[in-house]
């Protein structure tokens, strides 16, 4: 799995997000909600090297998918948190307020 520092998700969304990538059995799995993919994608340990060479100076995350885009799975999940990105401070405030409030910890 790689989870980025700017895109906040609940433990229980991480949690249910690797039995959904077992099953399926694809070498990449990506959340999806709502209809939207999102992040964080979670790999095969087949895919260990061609994840070892990541780095914004070479190579980023969006490359590796765009080149496995055969390999990809969706899973459909009811989290709505997947759809934050925090690149602002009203980004921020909005996920903030999220997880203060009582939906957030159901």
């Amino acid at each position: 799995m790689v989870h980025e520092v700017d895109q906040p998700r609940r433990a229980k969304t991480l949690t249910a997000l690797v039995p959904a990538h077992l099953e399926g059995r694809a070498p990449i799995t990506i959340p999806i909600y709502p209809g939207r993919r999102s992040h964080p994608p979670v790999f095969s340990p087949r895919l260990r090297e061609v994840l070892s060479n990541l780095s914004e100076g070479r190579q980023w995350l969006r490359d590796i998918l765009l080149r496995h885009a055969a390999d990809i799975a969706e899973a459909e999940m009811e989290a709505p948190e997947l759809v934050f990105n925090l690149n602002s401070l009203e980004d921020f405030q909005r996920a903030l307020a999220f997880f203060q409030s009582s939906s957030a910890s159901q």
